[in-house]
Order: C-alpha cells, then sequence, then structure tokens
C-alpha cells in the first residue's frame, strides 16, 4: 500500500471516525456500563437499593382498525434509591416509553430528588412525583392496566422538577410542591410556578393494607396568554380533586371527582371515576372500573364514558397477568371495544 493510500484512509481533522470504529465504541461503552450495573447490582444492600418495574400487554381491538392487535411495553422503570442516613434519602428512576415526535422507546429521568428529613417535615429536592394522583393511583391499584384518570386525561403531570415538604400527623398527611409546571419532559418556558397542595386523612396506601382516606388536591398555575393580535393576558389554570377510598378483607372500593379549569382557553373539564377490586380466591382478583369525562367547552371534543372489567392472577412476587375487557363509549359516535392482556414484572 503506498503512503498515499495509507493516507486517504486516515480521517482528517474534523472529519467524523469511519462508522465501523464508531460501532466498535458503542458496543464497547455498553459493554462496561452492562459490566459496571452488574458490578452495583451484586452490592444492592437493606440501605442501597436497586429495582425495575415493567409494564406490558396484548391489546385486541374488536372493530378490526388499521392496528386492532398489537404487543406493546407500556412503561420500563429502572430505580435507585439510597438511604444515607437517618436524615438524607435519595432517589434515582428512570422511565422508558414511547417518544412523543416518533414511534421510539426513549428513556426519560421520572426521579432525580433527595428527600431531607427534618423536624419540621420532609423537605424533598429535585425531580420529584407529583401529590396530585398518587393516593388515588393506589387505591385503584392497578397502575399496570390503565393509568388513574386525571393522568389519563392530563390533569397534571405525574412527576416535575421543583420543590416539595410533606408532614404528616397522625392520620393527616400534608404536602405541598413549587414546580415548573410542564412536567418532567419538558423544561420551564416561562417565569411562573405550578402550587399543588394535598391533604389527605387515613393511610395514604390502602392497596396492600386494610384502611381509608379521604382528601383533596388543588393545583394553580398562572401563565400569560398572547392574543392574536398581540396583546397580552394574565390568566391560571387550576386542577380541583376530591377523593376516597376503603378496604376491608377482599374488598376494595374508591372514587373521585376532578376538575380542570383553564381561564385562558376557556375549558372546563370534569371526571368522575370510581373502582372496585374485589378477591375471589388466593391470588386471583376481579376488578372494575367506570370513568365519565366530560370535556366541557373544549372545543372538538365530545364526552365519553369508559370501562374496565377483568381479573388478575398473581403468578409469583412481582408477576401479574390481568386478562380484562375496555368499552369507550363516545357522547357521539360508536363505542370502541377491546381485550386486552396486561402483565406487570417487578424485581
Amino acid at each position: 500500500m503506498t503512503d498515499e493510500e495509507r493516507n486517504s484512509l486516515t480521517p482528517k481533522r474534523g472529519e467524523k471516525k469511519p462508522a465501523k470504529k464508531r460501532y466498535r465504541m458503542k458496543y464497547l461503552f455498553l459493554s462496561f456500563a452492562l459490566l459496571a450495573s452488574c458490578a452495583v447490582l451484586q452490592a444492592q444492600t437493606e440501605n442501597n437499593i436497586f429495582s425495575g418495574l415493567f409494564f406490558y400487554d396484548f391489546t385486541y381491538q374488536v372493530d378490526k382498525s388499521d392496528k386492532s392487535n398489537e404487543f406493546e411495553f407500556r412503561r420500563l422503570y429502572f430505580t435507585h434509591s439510597r438511604i444515607l442516613n437517618d436524615a438524607i434519602r435519595y432517589k434515582f428512576q428512570a422511565d422508558v416509553g414511547r417518544s412523543e415526535n416518533d414511534d421510539r422507546l426513549t428513556m426519560y429521568l421520572k426521579n432525580v430528588k433527595v428527600d431531607w428529613m427534618t423536624e419540621f417535615g420532609t423537605v424533598i429536592i429535585g425531580m420529584q412525583g407529583m401529590n396530585v394522583f398518587n393516593v388515588q393511583e393506589k387505591t385503584w391499584g392497578y397502575r399496570f392496566v390503565e393509568k388513574s384518570a386525571m393522568d389519563q386525561r392530563k390533569f397534571a403531570s405525574s412527576a416535575d422538577l421543583g420543590i416539595g415538604f410533606a408532614r404528616s400527623f397522625s392520620k393527616v398527611h400534608f404536602s405541598t410542591l413549587v414546580t415548573n409546571g410542564r412536567g418532567y419532559k419538558h423544561s420551564e418556558n416561562d417565569s411562573f410556578k405550578k402550587i399543588s397542595t394535598q391533604l389527605v386523612y387515613g393511610s395514604t396506601n390502602i392497596f396492600s393494607k386494610e384502611g381509608y382516606n379521604a382528601g383533596v388536591v388543588l393545583t394553580y398555575e398562572p401563565y400569560d396568554l398572547v392574543s392574536d393580535a398581540g396583546g397580552k393576558s394574565r390568566e391560571t389554570k387550576t386542577v380541583v380533586g376530591v377523593f376516597a377510598g376503603w378496604r376491608k378483607g377482599k374488598i376494595r372500593i374508591g372514587g373521585e371527582y376532578d376538575l380542570f379549569r383553564d381561564g385562558g382557553l376557556n375549558i372546563d373539564q370534569q371526571i368522575v371515576s370510581v373502582y372496585a377490586a374485589f378477591g375471589l380466591q388466593k391470588n386471583l382478583n376481579a376488578f372494575l372500573r367506570f370513568d365519565q369525562w366530560d370535556p366541557g367547552r373544549a372545543v372538538g371534543k365530545d364526552g365519553e364514558s369508559y370501562i374496565i372489567a377483568g381479573v388478575d392472577y398473581l403468578v409469583d412476587k412481582g408477576f401479574y397477568i390481568a386478562p380484562n375487557f375496555r368499552l369507550v363509549q363516545p357522547q357521539n359516535g360508536d363505542a370502541v371495544k377491546m381485550f386486552m392482556v396486561n402483565f406487570q414484572i417487578k424485581f
């Protein structure tokens, strides 16, 4: 090989390396990351916890649409939490879902936070779960089957970047958050902040043990609305929600009423959601949920009712299978019927 031929194969300054070399570097990096992850997992202790949670399902749509049946990952969570001492706890959680721009599975940061326990209460700093529908989601108990009502209708994001404070007084639990207001997938785009407050009486989690709860959530977020003529007005978005739940033995029931208002866009949406679960035998339960959504004055949207009915079977610790039937009945138009099998895998 001549010097000229040899020089032609050597990338000049500013040129990209050949694709083959780039791929080698990528595989080396991924291999190193995998080995490092395995080493870290071996170091798991009581105060240093790694976990994963996968939502997977099969859907068959009765109306034979273009996508009448499919397998899909709905969520993949990877979480690392560490208890440093009695005052400090850390949590990191990655969330994998479909990109809003295309169908690729993309990884997002869902939680990157520190909990600082003080004598006055707990201060939460960073990207954290919101306090708007977290209690209702546990009362419903089947997040791997369907999101809670407010989450499904986008009344609020499930996580956001900001600072929070929480405190409990016996059976009374209080929390308030100041966040960007755009959720965990977007950065801040204005100078305003979202304030969300939750007040709960009773147990905040009746999925795993007997108890009851009743509570209210309030959110408030101002923003500037620019008109077509270039004028600017100060408007607000608010959410008000009331909820309650009860569990005794093999029976769990709950319900909520939620109202979302956007003064600038003249939107006034409401949700009534009720749900229940009944133990049939060991590791086998039946569940039922009914949602009524009213879009109010939202232009181009009709209200609809949504019914989910099914059973869940606990195969082993952390592994659930839940076949179910769903009926979506719009205010105008034909009903949509679906059969689904949902899977939850947790380790």
